[in-house]
């Protein structure tokens, strides 16, 4: 346990070590980009001033950038920059802040800038206390022409979940980049429709059955409640919820869901486009797969070992304009086929109700013997097999009836009567069939015990001192009653004394005896006038 117990303190102090680096890495780089934009702002000549055009552009920016990391605008000069790109940042809980910089200065990249970003870049800034803003990139990226590609962003997205035929907008000049779109010939959309009811099913399917697998732990312990319950209605009420939480289990389990608002799906033609976008660990080769390089597509799972792709390939798809899923390939694949012909089998939910089942089936397995007496008595009332009556003990022993008969019992019973102490205790749990009555055998009360019941002994009396200051220290006397003096203490003390130092008590008597003795001297307080010598 020691070992455990180090072990997770130096993991703890390990992860508190790297997070606290990481901390530390991150402000030293925003502290070095702010201390070469202050040197650039210094050192570097501006190049121009903003035109209208930029002006209005950048007050848009500046107006959905954080001003927290971007700062005031501190004029409109624009200075030349240049130098390798790099980006850093740091995830905290999930959340990932990203910094940009160019040649060691952070920049803000409004609209697709990153689009045009080199390995080694040249651009023009406009300077704010904490950033740069790029407005122009290696000669191919404006304010003018970011704006306007991000309008036709806008607008092919428009037409993509309107389904407008045609070909989809484009974002790139024919003449320009090759960013996004292809060069040659464009997707075209060629209706939109509402997904069908078997494409519905594949897309939501049924699930665990969760609900149904709760309701019926809920039966399965309120009927495990009912077997202990020692009142009618305690029993009454686990039944009922037992049974209202089957018949729902039930409800959940084999009702037909509701379809819901089916999902809009495009038709589409184009070709396929693969574009190789980087290089994994084991140096293969990551490939993009896209429609005209306008929209990527995700396949269901099962299809993909069946599917090839070709550069330049024309396909026909049919995609869902949410989330760009293919429901139908070609001729060749369809889910909407697929359900009507092959139906899926929801196995997830039988499983999850038959792990339930099986653990509330170990409880009555757990006792075997009480589970072999339960069944053989579910077999003797499923065989219909009358009931045994029998008025006398004799008869039910010669010969006895078969395990598991119904047996009806007539006649006197008693209950046990415990007399080992000084009263007599009845105990009803288990009956006495066909015997005699007990006879009550009462012991006679030692004279100790009369002799320390007198009443006259406890002589008390009332102090309303008394009882303001045992309120002020928590007394309640609702619960415990007023507290009270006792006028006699001398008396009671050699009453209790002179009773237990008789010669013929019981041993029992004597150990109640040092049992008072000891409470009275734990509870005892005198106030004396002198030190006593003894």
């Amino acid at each position: 346990m020691e070992a455990l117990a180090i072990l997770k303190i130096l993991l703890i102090l390990v992860l508190l070590g790297s997070t606290i680096y990481s901390v530390i890495v991150y402000q030293s780089r925003k502290k070095a980009s702010l201390k070469t934009l202050a040197t650039f702002r210094q050192e570097t000549s501006p190049k121009r001033n903003l035109d209208a055009a930029e002006h209005r552009l950048l007050g848009q920016i500046i107006a959905q950038a954080e001003s927290k990391t971007l700062g005031e605008l501190t004029s409109n000069e624009v200075y030349p920059l240049s130098g390798p790109y790099l980006r850093h940042g740091l995830e905290t809980n999930g959340n990932t802040v990203w910094h940009d910089t160019i040649g060691g200065v952070e920049v803000l990249l409004p609209y697709d800038a990153d689009y045009f970003l080199r390995e080694h870049n040249d651009a023009l800034v406009v300077l704010a206390e904490k950033q740069a803003i790029v407005i122009a990139l290696n000669d191919e990226f404006s304010l003018a022409g970011g704006e306007e590609r991000e309008q036709r962003r806008e607008q092919k997205q428009n037409q993509w979940e309107s389904g407008e035929y045609g070909e989809l907008s484009r974002v790139f000049d024919a003449d320009g980049n090759e960013a996004e779109d292809d060069q040659g010939n464009s997707l075209t959309i060629r209706e939109q429709r509402q997904e069908s009811d078997a494409e519905m099913e594949a897309r939501r399917g049924r699930g665990v059955a969760l609900l149904p697998a709760f309701l019926w732990t809920i039966a399965f312990v309120c009927l495990a409640i009912s077997l202990v319950a020692d009142t009618t209605l305690v029993l009454t009420i686990c039944l009922s919820v037992s049974l209202l939480a089957v018949l729902f289990a039930l409800y959940q389990f084999f009702r037909r869901q509701s379809p819901g608002e089916p999902l809009k799906v495009n038709q589409v033609y184009g070709q396929i486009r693969l574009t190789p976008v980087g290089v994994d660990e084991q140096n293969n080769v990551q490939i993009s797969v896209t429609l005209n390089e306008s929209i990527g597509f995700n396949l269901p799972e099962h299809w993909r070992p069946f599917i090839t792709y070709e550069d330049g390939q024309h396909q026909e798809m049919a995609i869902r304009v949410d989330d760009y899923s293919v429901v139908s390939y070609g001729n060749r694949m369809s889910l909407d086929q697929e359900v009507r012909r092959f139906p899926p089998v929801y196995w997830g939910r039988h499983l999850t109700l038959a792990i339930v089942g099986a653990i509330a089936l170990l409880f009555p397995l757990s006792d075997a013997t009480q589970t072999g007496r339960d069944l053989l008595f579910t077999g003797h009332w499923l065989a219909g097999t009358g009931t045994v009556d029998v008025g006398d003990p004799e008869t039910l022993v010669n010969p006895p009836p078969s395990p598991g008969t119904l047996v009806s019992l007539n006649g006197n019973g008693h209950c046990a009567v415990e007399t080992g102490n000084h009263y007599p205790a009845f105990n009803c749990r288990r009956l006495h069939w066909g015997a005699d009555a007990p006879q009550a055998n009462p012991q006679p009360t030692p004279p100790v015990i009369e002799q320390l019941q007198d009443r006259e002994l406890l002589l008390t009396e009332k102090d309303s001192y008394l009882s303001l200051m045992a309120t002020m220290q928590g007394w309640n006397s609702y619960r415990d009653g007023s507290p009270v003096i006792f006028s006699n203490l001398p008396a009671l003390i050699d009453a209790v004394d002179d009773a237990c130092s008789q010669d013929d008590v019981s041993t029992e008597v004597s150990r109640q005896c040092e049992r008072t003795q000891r409470f009275i001297l734990e509870r005892l307080a005198l106030t004396l006038d002198t030190n006593p010598d003894n």
